[in-house]
C-alpha cells in the first residue's frame, strides 16, 4: 500500500470525523439541561490523575496578603497534589481538617474533567467571619461558614475521621446487531458466553450498590493508619452481549490498610510516604499500560458498566518528595473466574511535575508469575511469565482556564526473559485548546500503534495488553469495536471534540479509523487468525455528562460501528453497522 493511498484515506477520515463530530455535537447538545447553579461534580475518580489544583478563598478580597496565606495553608492541608492519583477517602480527611484551621469558616470542593484526560481539584474556601464577604455561591458550590464535616462523615475527633462511602448506579444497555450480526463465529469457544444475543437488538437493565466506611486516625504527630472496606452487590437483567439469564451478585470490593507519614522542612521541602495492602483500585496515567485491575460481566453482572475496579491484592509503596512521586506496587488483578490467568504485576513508577505544564512518568513492570500464553505462528505457545515492560510518557497541557496547545504521549516496550520478544505500543495525541471561546472547545487528534507478531522474524512482536484499559474514553478503543478486537495488533486514528457549556455539562464526540498492523492475527479472535485485509472498520462515539449535584451524574453514550473488509471477509456477511445506546444515573458518597 503506497503512502499517497495513505495519506488520501487519512484525509478522508478526517472530513468525515469533522462531520460526524459536528452533527454529534448538535445531539448531544439536546442531551444537556442548562444548569444554571449546580453544586459541583463526581464520577469514577478514584485513582485517576490530578492534572491541578486549585484554591480559591472568599472574604479577605481586601487584604491579599492574608488571602495568599490562607490559599497555601489549605493545599499544604488539603495534600492534594499534580501527577498524583486523587483518592476521595483522603480528599474528604484531609478536607475535614482543613475545615478545623483557625482562618476557615467553610470548605468545600469540586472535581472536574481536566483537559488531558485527568482531574482538576477546584477548593473553594471562606474565611471565617470577620471578613467582608458574606457566604454566596460560588457557581460550583454553596459554601457554609460554620459547617463541620456534613454527611457523609461518621465521626470525628481531632484527627480520627470516619466517613460512609456509598456509590450506586442505574443502567440501561441498548445493542443493535450486535457483533455485527454474526455473534455465532465471534463468541465461539468464549467461556463467559451463557446464552449468546441473537441478530437483532436487545436490553439489559442493571444496577448495583457499593457500601462501605473508611477511616483515619493519627499513631503520632506525623503518622497515621488509614483502612478501609465495602461490599458490592451487583445485578443484570435481560439480554448482555453473553449473557441471557438475570444475575445478582455480591462480594467485598474495597478492603485494606495502609500507614502514611511525612513531613516538611525547614527550607519548605515536603516528604510524605504511604505504605498499603489489600483490596484496592489502582491506575497509572491514563491506564494505558496499567488500568483494569478488576473485572466486571459473567457471573459478577454489569459487563457494560463495570462498577468493579479494586484489584484482588495490592502492593504499594509510595513516596514523594515535592513534585517527584515513586511508586513500587505489586497487583494480584481481580480477574473473572471464567477467564483467570493467575497473573501477578511487580512494578515501579516515577512521575515528576517538571513544570505548571509538563509532566513525565516512566514505567517498568515484570510478570513473575501467569498461565497465560502467547501463540506464535507455527501455533507453538510461550508463556506470559517473564514479561518485561519498559514505558515512558509525557504531558504537555494548558494552565486551567487558558487557551493553548494540548500534547501528549506515551511509548512502551516489551520483553521477555525466556524467549526473543519486542513489542511496541505507543500513542501521540496534539490539539488545540480554546478555553477563552465559548463552550471552551477543545479538538484534539490520537494516532495509537499496538504492534502485531510479524511471522517473518524470529521473534515474537504481538502487543500484549496485559492490564490495558480504564473506559471506552480511554484505553477500551471504541465502545463496540474494542469489545471485538482487542488492544492489540492495531493501528488508530481518533479525532475528538470536546465542548463544555457549563462547568457541570460536558459533550465529547470522536471518530476512529481502525486498521491492522500485521495480517497475522493469531492471538486474537480465533475466527480471524489471518486477515485478508487490514481495514478493521470505523466508529463514532457521542457522550453526554451532566454532573447534576456534588455526589451524582447522569451519562448518556452512544456508539455506531462500521465493520472493514477485514472482519466482513472473515465473517461472510457483516457489512451491517453494530448500533449501542447507554445511559446511566450515578451516586456517590
Amino acid at each position: 500500500m503506497n503512502a499517497r493511498y495513505l495519506r488520501g484515506r487519512l484525509a478522508a477520515a478526517c472530513a468525515r470525523a469533522f462531520a460526524a463530530t459536528v452533527a454529534g455535537v448538535a445531539v448531544l447538545g439536546t442531551l444537556a439541561p442548562a444548569v444554571a447553579r449546580a453544586q459541583g461534580v463526581s464520577w469514577q475518580e478514584t485513582g485517576i490523575r490530578i492534572e491541578s489544583v486549585e484554591v480559591r478563598v472568599r472574604g479577605l478580597e481586601s487584604d491579599p496578603k492574608r488571602e495568599a496565606l490562607l490559599a497555601d495553608a489549605v493545599r499544604r492541608t488539603l495534600a492534594l497534589y499534580p501527577t498524583g492519583a486523587f483518592d476521595r477517602f483522603f480528599a474528604d480527611a484531609n478536607l475535614a481538617k482543613v475545615r478545623r484551621l483557625p482562618d476557615v469558616g467553610g470548605a468545600e470542593y469540586a472535581v472536574l474533567p481536566g483537559a488531558g484526560g485527568g482531574l482538576v481539584i477546584v477548593v473553594d474556601v471562606e474565611a471565617r467571619p470577620g471578613a467582608e464577604a458574606p457566604p454566596a455561591a460560588t457557581g460550583l458550590l454553596v459554601m457554609e461558614p460554620g459547617a463541620k464535616s456534613p454527611f457523609p462523615t461518621l465521626w470525628q475527633r481531632g484527627d480520627t475521621y470516619l466517613k460512609l462511602g456509598l456509590t450506586s448506579a442505574i443502567n440501561f444497555n441498548f445493542n443493535d446487531t450486535a457483533w455485527y450480526g454474526r455473534p455465532g463465529p465471534l463468541l465461539d469457544g468464549n467461556p463467559l458466553v451463557n446464552g449468546p444475543p441473537g441478530t437483532g437488538s436487545f436490553t439489559e437493565k442493571s444496577a448495583f450498590v457499593d457500601l462501605g466506611a473508611y477511616g483515619i486516625t493519627p499513631v503520632t504527630e506525623s503518622l497515621y493508619v488509614y483502612g478501609g472496606a465495602s461490599f458490592l452487590v451487583s445485578a443484570s437483567h435481560g439480554q448482555d452481549l453473553f449473557e441471557s439469564r438475570d444475575r445478582t451478585y455480591g462480594a467485598f470490593e474495597d478492603g485494606y490498610v495502609g500507614l502514611i507519614g511525612g513531613t516538611t522542612t525547614a527550607r519548605g521541602d515536603r516528604f510524605v510516604w504511604n505504605v498499603s495492602g489489600g483490596r484496592k483500585k489502582f491506575s497509572i496515567g491514563d491506564g494505558f499500560l496499567v488500568g483494569a485491575t478488576s473485572g466486571s460481566g459473567g457471573e459478577r453482572a454489569m459487563i457494560n458498566y463495570s462498577p468493579r475496579w479494586a484489584a484482588e491484592e495490592l502492593w504499594l509503596a509510595e513516596a514523594r518528595w515535592n513534585v517527584a512521586k515513586l511508586q513500587l506496587f505489586r497487583i494480584d488483578p481481580d480477574e473473572l473466574v471464567e477467564i483467570d490467568t493467575g497473573t501477578r504485576v511487580d512494578g515501579a513508577n516515577l512521575e515528576i511535575d517538571w513544570s505548571p505544564r509538563l509532566k513525565l512518568g516512566a514505567t517498568h513492570l515484570r510478570v513473575p508469575e501467569s498461565r497465560q500464553g502467547y501463540f506464535l505462528p507455527d501455533f507453538s505457545r510461550r508463556s506470559r511469565e517473564g514479561l518485561r515492560v519498559y514505558g515512558a510518557r509525557f504531558d504537555w497541557l494548558p494552565m486551567r482556564g487558558r487557551p493553548g496547545a494540548v500534547l501528549r504521549g506515551e511509548y512502551a516496550e516489551q520483553r521477555h526473559a525466556d524467549f526473543a520478544m519486542r513489542a511496541t505500543g505507543g500513542w501521540l495525541q496534539a490539539g488545540w485548546s480554546f478555553a477563552d471561546a465559548r463552550w471552551s472547545p477543545q479538538v484534539t487528534y490520537r494516532y495509537a500503534a499496538l504492534s502485531g507478531d510479524d511471522p517473518g522474524t524470529r521473534r515474537y512482536e504481538r502487543w500484549d495488553p496485559l492490564l490495558m484499559g480504564i473506559s471506552p474514553w480511554d484505553w477500551v478503543q471504541g465502545m463496540n469495536h474494542g469489545k471485538v478486537f482487542g488492544n492489540a495488533n492495531r493501528t488508530s486514528h481518533r479525532l475528538q471534540v470536546e465542548l463544555r457549556p457549563r462547568p457541570t455539562v460536558q459533550l465529547i464526540s470522536q471518530y476512529w479509523e481502525f486498521r491492522a498492523d500485521e495480517f497475522n492475527n493469531i492471538g486474537g479472535l480465533g475466527v480471524v487468525t489471518t486477515l485478508s485485509s487490514k481495514d478493521l472498520g470505523s466508529e463514532f462515539n457521542l457522550m453526554g455528562r451532566w454532573f447534576f449535584a456534588r455526589h451524582a451524574f447522569f451519562q448518556a453514550q452512544a456508539a455506531f460501528t462500521q465493520p472493514g473488509p477485514a472482519l466482513t471477509d472473515a465473517l461472510g456477511r457483516a457489512e451491517k453497522p453494530w448500533v449501542f445506546f447507554n445511559t446511566f444515573v450515578r451516586v456517590s458518597f
